[in-house]
């Protein structure tokens, strides 16, 4: 790379050819063993001293780069801020077309409601009112016939069994009627204008973590690393295996 100093180059091949030693290593004995022990300590004091070229060379990148960063934290908030203020303008706008649209259905629906109800009850008046004058009719037919009067009787009957006929279509009608009536809806009016939208973005709170199933539940795992690192596995834990790996470290 063309950006690379010759130093970083030197160090790069030094560590490859660290690399290439390290893989024909074997270790068969303790003088084999000093020996991987020597050169590990090496390898450690390579790894910090390239790391410190490393940083050396990135130290006036990040600082130009946090120079950078620092000059457009403040228009990026400008405009971030007032894509919220608009956003927040339009949604309130929306929400309130939105409220008005819903009691202005609630309005027509309660409306045809009452319709619906108006004509029912009065399907079930008509047939309150024939119930009525067909029960006088056939008193009046039975009375007729317990006088003997079998011709007057007989058309009181027929008189009170048209009555209830006609009451029993009529209050069909009337419930047809009824049945009939729409329910209205209003149909939400949304301004469509180029890269707007508005969609609803499901999120949650946990109102009360007891409660909350296992499912949704997540182990603390550096709180169980921690705990097995001070008790060195001496405190079980219910669903935990405590273990120790052996681990080597070499100072540079």
């Amino acid at each position: 790379m063309s950006d690379i100093d010759q130093r970083s180059q030197e160090l790069t091949d030094e560590a490859e050819h660290i690399l290439t030693t390290a893989r024909g290593y074997t270790v068969s004995s303790i003088t084999e063993f000093q020996d991987a022990a020597n050169e590990l300590k090496a390898i450690k004091s390579k790894a910090k001293e390239i790391d410190g070229h490393r940083v050396f060379l990135k130290a006036p990148v990040l600082e130009q780069a946090k120079r950078i960063e620092d000059f457009f934290r403040a228009p990026l908030k400008f405009l971030a801020d007032a894509e919220s203020l608009l956003k927040r303008a339009m949604l309130g706008f929306q929400q309130a077309e939105e409220a008005k649209r819903l009691e202005a259905e609630r309005k027509a629906q309660d409306a045809a409601r009452k319709e619906q109800e108006d004509l029912r009850r009065k399907a079930t008046e008509a047939e309150r009112v024939a119930a009525e004058k067909a029960a006088d009719l056939n008193r009046q037919a039975e009375e007729a016939a317990a006088a003997g009067r079998a011709s007057e009787a007989a058309k009181l009957t027929a008189k009170a069994e048209a009555v209830t006929e006609k009451a029993e279509a009529k209050a069909g009608a009337i419930q047809e009627q009824a049945a009939s009536v729409i329910i209205p809806t209003i149909a939400r009016e949304q301004p469509k204008i180029a890269g707007i939208s508005t969609r609803k973005v499901w999120k949650h709170r946990v109102t009360d973590a007891r409660k909350v199933p296992r499912d949704y539940l997540m182990v603390n795992e550096k709180m169980l690393s921690d705990f097995a690192k001070a008790t060195k596995g001496a405190i079980p834990v219910e669903g935990v295996e405590f273990y120790s790996k052996e681990v080597m470290a070499a100072g540079g």
